[in-house]
């Protein structure tokens, strides 16, 4: 037999066979899923793009426009983007030393923000260093008769307000002062409640206007009263349901009133009453009659209970049912004439 061959003679080498247990460790990996996408990000509103339209004033002459005058007051917040103004103060304010003896610290929810110089990240309008260098400059004119430096604070974010709600928040005050100057020639009965306040400073001066308006007199409780005596029907330029609208807010008021009062000094006006201005509306309208004659030939005991509501429906039917027959007749005559 010939020798083995040494260094490389001999038999091949057979190669190893790997068994299951000499596998290697492999990792294995969990398929991939793919994410979903991510949510675009809402843009940010930019409060200055808004455009700040005009609005007509209404003009505080008297109580009697002081409704109108709040439901303007709150759209105009609403259009101008300025929502928030009633529950905004300024800060270190008058109203916010009213909340301070009342027991409350506004201080810990609106930290002064005092800076050390510029660059430092922290912005402040009212800072002690800032107010020291502006001293220097030795202008005769305060600064701020050019730019505000107050501050303002909404109490229902617990925010600082933005500046850039600054050019609303001026456009929202020139449109009260307005209001309250009036249409003639001598300034309105409520304009110098704007030289008691700090510009700007719109919730505090709607409650001065609140205390002075919403106060009752025996005067204010005779207006609203007179209000509702003279609110006469005018057939040419209203119809008939619209006018019970207006008589009832106009009740409304007077009830809001008396909820305020005792019991001895509130003039309290029922249903019958309302009944009786609706009766002498429909009288003063051709198609109502039927209704009228109605009740008329009924028994006392039967339209005496009939409330202002019934007779409202009453006089609703028939006014659908008239609106139908001249729509009908309009249609024939298009048709065949």
């Amino acid at each position: 037999m010939p020798a083995k061959q040494k260094n490389g003679g001999g038999d091949p080498a057979i190669p190893m066979i790997p068994t299951l247990g000499d596998e290697p460790d492999v990792e294995l990996k969990e398929p991939s899923v793919p994410k979903p996408p991510a949510l675009p990000k809402p843009p940010r509103p930019q409060i200055e793009s808004v455009p700040l339209v005009d609005i007509p004033c209404v003009f505080l002459n008297d109580r009697l426009c002081w409704p109108d005058f709040k439901r303007a007051l709150t759209e105009c917040g609403l259009i101008w983007n300025l929502s928030e103004w009633m529950t905004t103060i300024v800060y270190r304010g008058v109203e916010w030393k009213l909340i301070r003896d009342k027991g409350t610290d506004l201080s810990v929810y609106f930290p002064a923000v005092e800076k050390t110089g510029a660059g430092d990240g922290n912005f402040s309008k009212t800072s002690a260093l800032g107010a020291q260098l502006v001293g220097l400059l030795s202008r005769p004119t305060a600064v701020a008769d050019f730019k505000p430096s107050v501050q303002f604070c909404c109490l229902s974010t617990v925010e600082f307000e933005d500046d850039r709600r600054l050019p609303a928040r001026q456009k929202l005050w020139n449109w009260i002062v307005r209001s309250l100057r009036g249409n003639r020639s001598s300034p309105g009965p409520f304009h110098y409640l704007v030289d008691e306040i700090q510009m700007y400073d719109i919730s505090y001066l709607f409650k001065r206007l609140v205390d002075v308006l919403d106060q009752i007199t025996i005067c204010s409780l005779d207006d609203e009263l007179e209000i509702i005596i003279k609110m006469d029907y005018k057939p040419q330029t209203q119809n008939i349901f619209s006018y019970l609208g207006d008589l009832r807010k106009a009740i409304k008021r007077l009830n809001a009133i008396n909820e305020r009062l005792p019991e001895g000094g509130r003039i309290i006006l029922p249903d019958s009453y309302v009944r009786s201005r609706l009766v002498r509306a429909a009288r003063q309208v051709p198609i109502y009659k039927p209704v009228l004659d109605s009740i008329l030939i009924a028994e006392i005991a039967t339209w005496s209970k009939m409330t202002s509501e019934e007779l409202y429906h009453k006089l609703e039917a028939v006014c659908a049912n008239d609106q139908s027959v001249q729509a009908h007749q309009k249609l024939f005559v298009d048709t065949y004439i």
